[in-house]
């Protein structure tokens, strides 16, 4: 029997217990390690699938490595026990990325509950004047009907002539307003929840048609915290823009850590600049076979001593606690890698950066 053929029990073994225990995984550095070996492992036992699959036919079909029904079974049996254990590990590896995929929400949870207090506080605050209103028409009517059960003379009019007869105006010019305001802020907080759930929500590593518009909009929504106060998000979208096939969470942790470093760039380039705001724009166009995503701010742009080495893991030019320096290495992996597509960069030192990710319109998950 070959290298190519033997059965590595470890990885079947080590499978069950990842499979068994991602979420007490701590740190996205020890999820990326464990990935990549999950992944390294899936792609030498598809090549031996592969290669089992290719001498089969050839026993089957009398070419030069028939050799007999013995050893056919015997190729089969391990083909067989390969996809089994490779169902073990793919299964282990969707676990792992989707607990991948938590650890970068995690970072922006401070945000997003920043982001959804706003809402709650402004319906909490037009509720209180709501139920204030609720108690002074109620005590307003009160006094009114008291006065028309008495009967006593003028008691409506002057009741109707009171001071309270202008409360009751302003309240009628201001609750629909209140009511309006409230039901504003439910609706921001139900597209926070939306979009996160939206984004959240594993796809289990299958390729699937996707609408990369609704994407793109999901993640600006998730990751607004890191935007809002630094600068002005312009989406645009090719009116024609097809579904692609892709795994949607791949392409979702890649726009984050674009749009994430990109917000980090504004934010460097309005404090040396002495400026309040920058722009990001992000776009998605039909290019002949394939779809290309645009990610453009106007920051200080990248060094020509760093434009080599952006994809590289582990390198980044952040302060400790702002940069891990795996965010681009791990889109490049998910679009070249995972999607055989292309992501490159257009730098101006002063200028800013633009990020362009092709995907082809049929594509299969690596």
């Amino acid at each position: 029997m070959s290298s190519a053929e033997a059965v590595p029990d470890s990885d079947a073994a080590n499978a069950a217990e990842i499979a068994g225990g991602a979420t007490a995984l701590h740190g996205s550095a020890v999820l990326r390690g464990r990935i990549a070996s999950l992944t390294r492992s899936l792609r030498e036992r598809e090549r031996t699938i592969g290669l089992l699959l290719k001498r089969l036919d050839e026993r089957a079909s009398g070419g030069p490595d028939a050799a007999g029904g013995a050893a056919g079974l015997r190729a089969q049996h391990m083909l067989d026990e390969l996809r089994e254990e490779n169902g073990s590990l793919r299964d282990a590896l969707n676990r792992l990325q989707h607990a991948e995929k938590l650890i970068a929400i995690g970072r922006l949870a401070a945000g997003i509950a920043h982001e959804l207090n706003t809402p709650i506080q402004y319906v909490a605050d037009n509720f209180v004047f709501l139920e204030k209103a609720f108690e002074f028409l109620m005590g307003f009517f009160d006094k009114r009907n008291t006065a028309i059960v008495n009967g006593a003379p003028g008691s409506v009019q002057a009741a109707e002539k009171s001071a309270e007869l202008c409360e009751f105006e302003y309240l009628r010019a201001d609750l629909p307003e209140a009511l309006t305001h409230a039901r504003d802020g439910l609706e921001r907080i139900a597209a926070i929840v939306s979009a996160m759930k939206r984004f959240s929500h594993p796809s289990n590593g299958l390729v699937a048609p996707t609408d990369l518009k609704d994407l793109i909009e999901t993640t600006v929504a998730v990751a607004r915290s890191e935007w809002i106060y630094i600068a002005d998000v312009v989406l645009e979208f090719d009116p024609a823009l097809p579904a692609v096939p892709c795994i949607r969470d791949d392409i979702g942790k890649t726009l984050l850590a674009l749009l994430l470093n990109a917000a980090q760039a504004v934010a460097e380039a309005n404090r040396t600049r002495g400026r309040e705001r920058g722009r990001i724009r992000i776009g998605a166009w039909k290019r002949g076979r394939g779809v290309e995503i645009t990610l453009a701010d106007d920051g200080n742009g990248i060094a020509p001593a760093h434009a080599q080495r952006v994809f590289e893991p582990f390198f980044t030019t952040k302060g400790v606690g702002v940069g891990t320096g795996q965010g681009l290495a791990v889109a490049r992996a998910c679009v070249v890698e995972h999607h055989g597509g292309q992501i490159w960069f257009d730098t101006a030192p002063g200028v800013g950066t633009t990020f362009h990710v092709l995907l082809p319109l049929a594509t299969e998950a690596a």
